[in-house]
């Protein structure tokens, strides 16, 4: 197991404008990041935030603009793909089409011997001399394929193959190499809701049994919310947070975490704090929590943003609650049902509850909520920082 350790790196890529100039683009900007060995990161953002490049970097399939790339004690920068000792799991699969399972699983194995030849993998196996490098790979492939339960598939090609199935195929191949490090470009996006779910459990399984030090990129926040050991958040090509799952989603750093991981989102509502501590809105007034008020006092007088999780909201039967709101739409999601509440003309609230906690509730209804005051959130409008948490 190894360490993957990023230095500084800044990647520019040069742009052609209308005029035919061309003009740097940053996608990753001083970028900083430890990956310590064995460890399962998601890297999460939205599109374009440079997650894809990152991994792209450390396998060698980019280069660097600048700053150093460490995988293990090995500064990696100027070493080509094959040295890096690191393999890549794509989101189309990559697989050779005009290979069997078995020789696309080989291929990698063949290309670890010193006697590797190109053109050798594409030679029939039953045409190839019985070798003991060809016993040794055929005993590996096969304690691949059980491994991850494709022993029965060795003899198809990959147009024979479903998308999970190519997947665990891709998967096989990147193992074979006997990788330092695994790297994964959201691998899952191409299969069906079930389905991913499903491999997404096998991956955590198959990472947990080898050890093997991953990152693994994708936009879904199940994905990282249930897979990594830690998240990195990133936006514009710079780190927003790096913390263990639950940190991430309970002590959001700034406003665009907050904001990005949770489904359905957070509630955000633009608060004044008053000379007594009170969280003002048209529609409230909130006493602040003992937790809350040293760090809130520079703010007095001025506009704070009041942040909390849909399912931090309480309904109070007896209409005593701190805000009433009416119901403006419902979404049923089985076991969950979310309320969408209008409090007013320009602001609204999400309340995610249990579907069976209540009796059904209807269009126009009117309800009190009250909010749990140990989970508000409170960011610096300016800034987007949390202000009860210290700055990244």
């Amino acid at each position: 197991m190894v360490k993957v350790v990023l230095e500084k790196v800044d990647k520019l890529y040069s742009k052609t404008n209308e005029s035919k100039l061309s003009s740097p683009v940053k996608i990753l900007d001083s970028f900083d990041l430890i990956v310590e060995e064995g460890e399962f990161l998601v890297l999460v953002g939205p599109s374009g935030c440079g997650k894809s490049t990152l991994l792209r970097l450390i396998a060698g399939l980019e280069e660097t603009t600048s700053g150093n790339i460490w995988i293990g004690n090995r500064l990696v920068n100027l070493l080509p793909p094959k040295e890096r000792k690191v393999a890549m799991v794509f989101q189309n699969y990559a697989l050779y089409p005009h290979l069997s399972v078995y020789e696309n699983i080989a291929f990698g194995l063949r290309r670890l011997s010193d006697q590797y030849n190109f053109w050798q993998s594409f030679i029939p196996k039953s045409w190839r001399a019985n070798t003991t490098q060809e016993k040794s790979i055929d005993r590996q492939v096969n304690s691949i394929a059980q491994m991850l339960q494709i022993g029965s598939l060795l003899k198809r090609f990959p147009h024979q193959l479903s998308g999970g199935q190519k997947q665990r195929v891709a998967l096989a191949r990147a193992i074979s190499r006997q990788p330092q490090v695994f790297l994964l470009d959201e691998p899952l996006s191409n299969l069906d809701a079930q389905l991913r779910g499903e491999t997404r459990a096998q991956i955590v399984k198959l990472q947990r049994k080898l050890g093997i030090t991953t990152i693994y990129v994708t936009h879904d926040q199940v994905e990282a919310m249930t897979m990594g050991t830690r998240i990195a958040v990133l936006r514009d090509g710079k780190l927003q947070q790096l913390d263990t799952p639950l940190n991430i989603y309970n002590r959001p750093a700034n406003l665009f975490v907050a904001e990005f991981m949770g489904s359905p989102p957070i509630n955000l509502v633009s608060v004044e704090i008053d000379s007594t501590l009170m969280a003002i809105h048209q529609q409230f007034n909130l006493k602040l929590p003992d937790h809350c008020t040293e760090l809130l006092k520079p703010y007095i007088t001025k506009k704070v943003i009041l942040g909390i999780r849909p399912e931090h909201l309480i309904i109070d039967s007896e209409n005593l609650g701190d805000i009433f709101a009416t119901v403006d739409d419902i979404e049923l999601l089985g076991p969950e049902t979310y309320l969408f509440l209008k409090i007013s003309e320009d602001a609204e609230l999400i309340w995610q509850t249990r579907t069976s906690s209540r009796k059904n509730f209807s269009l126009g209804e009117k309800i009190s909520l009250k909010f749990s005051l140990d989970q508000l959130h409170f960011f610096d409008p300016q800034t987007g920082l949390s202000i009860l948490q210290s700055p990244l």
